[in-house]
């Protein structure tokens, strides 16, 4: 049976991971900006049936992006 983790746990865990590199999280992130440019490219040029769905995907797969977030005091 798991047993629930308990606060003391996770600040445990946090002292052992660190933050990543800049090249490692760009190659982490890949398949997920690809995704976000093809939503996105879907919505240029020519306007179809759908345009307002695909832009309301489009739109939503880009919040995706503050998982990318490396700002100050990130991962202390």
């Amino acid at each position: 049976m798991i047993e629930k983790m308990k606060f003391r746990d996770v600040e445990w865990l946090l002292l052992l991971v660190q933050k990543p590199d800049l090249a490692g999280l760009a190659e982490f992130l890949k398949p997920l900006n690809e995704v976000i440019m093809k939503a996105n490219s879907m919505t240029e040029g020519r306007r179809s049936d759908f345009f307002n769905h695909l832009k309301a995907a489009a739109d939503s797969s880009t919040a995706l992006a503050w998982i990318a977030y490396t700002g100050k005091d990130c991962g202390k």
